[in-house]
């Protein structure tokens, strides 16, 4: 596994266990993990890879990526970003 990709799921394996620890019933608390490991792990690839767009049309001199106007409208169609929240 790419080490990049690696520590984003290291990211994640926290964001679940810290999710899941207040559950006292083990079924649930497992669900939970689950849940909470999958959204955050794609949520942190898809912020990445943003980051990364955002970088190299800044450093290309893209004008038609606006990393302020583009970047709420891709977090939005993955479910996350402030969009997202807005809409919830």
């Amino acid at each position: 596994m790419n080490e990049r990709i690696r520590q984003l799921a290291e990211q994640a394996k926290q964001s679940a266990l810290d999710a899941m620890i207040k559950i006292a019933d083990k079924e649930q608390a497992l669900k939970v993990y689950s849940e909470t490991y999958d959204t955050k792990f794609a949520e942190l690839i898809v912020a990445k890879v943003l980051d990364e767009v955002a970088t190299r049309a800044y450093v290309s001199g893209d004008r038609a990526w606006s990393d302020d106007a583009d970047r709420p409208w891709i977090e939005l169609e993955f479910g996350f970003g402030k969009l997202a929240e807005m809409k919830k």
